[in-house]
């Protein structure tokens, strides 16, 4: 028994002196998602870190959230919100104040096991998320406002972002969400105002081959081509481009961290 014993305070020792703790923090207004990592330090090439569990918590320390890959968050900066979420569920809160943004999402759950993604707006918030695996395409998209001091789900869309050439992009300055919707001999743009309920949409020809991308021209969503091979890009009748390159200017997401230590 004592050999035994002897042996496993062995191996015990052996791990805990081959691996270390690493804490990675990020701050975002008054909540803090640290993640502990584990180092293995026998581990000389490769990937020698993995997590080993993530906690979100206000910094008065009476409210936190762990989890170990299951716990993820969507964040703004610039309105100063957060939502927090496992498999289990999701919780919404101001950053600025640390208070939570009551709201039933109850809707959701089935859903939160699977992909979640979202923005943020000074008044709503659109989460886009799949209940079941289906190419990595997102299958729903569910808006809350907050606008009038209760938050309320106000629409629910199945395959709202259908096939598209582009990636949703997010207007800096209004907080207007535009995409592409693609066949193969048109493609129209389509965009929703800051309340994420105002709708526009544009014909712009072009096909679910072109490369394209979208810049944001006075505020208004603008068809733009995307540098790459010719062959790719969006032409007129006299073979020149049909719109011209988008401008490369530098955009940081709202969800950016306010520091990192």
């Amino acid at each position: 028994m004592k050999i035994k014993l002897i042996v496993a305070l062995f191996f015990l020792t052996m791990i805990y002196a081959c691996t270390s703790e690493s804490i990675r923090s990020e701050k975002f207004g008054r909540f803090v998602i640290s993640r502990h990592l584990i180092v293995d330090k026998l581990k000389w090439e490769g990937g020698n870190t993995h997590l080993d569990f993530s906690e979100i918590c206000r910094d008065d320390g009476q409210l936190c959230f762990r989890g170990e890959s299951d716990l993820g968050y969507l964040y703004s900066r610039r309105f100063k919100r957060l939502a927090v979420y496992s498999e289990l569920e999701m919780r919404l809160f101001n950053t600025e104040n640390g208070e939570e943004i009551i709201c039933d999402l109850s809707k959701l759950k089935a859903r939160l096991s699977f992909a979640v993604d979202g923005y943020w707006s000074e008044s709503s918030l659109i989460l886009f998320s799949r209940s079941e695996i289906n190419d990595g395409k997102i299958t729903q998209s569910d808006i809350f406002s907050f606008s009038s001091g209760l938050c309320k789900s106000v629409r629910s869309v199945e395959n709202y972002f259908r096939k598209r050439t582009s990636e949703r992009t997010q207007d800096p300055e209004k907080s207007e969400l535009a995409w592409f919707e693609c066949g193969k001999t048109n493609c129209t743009l389509k965009w929703l105002e800051s309340d994420f309920i105002t709708s526009h949409q544009k014909e712009i020809g072009c096909n679910e081959n072109n490369n394209l991308e979208i810049g944001w021209i006075n505020g208004v969503p603008e068809a733009r081509n995307r540098d790459g091979p010719k062959k790719l890009h969006c032409l007129n009748e006299a073979g020149e481009l049909k719109y011209p390159f988008a401008p490369d200017i530098p955009f940081v997401a709202d969800n950016t961290a306010d520091a990192t230590y």
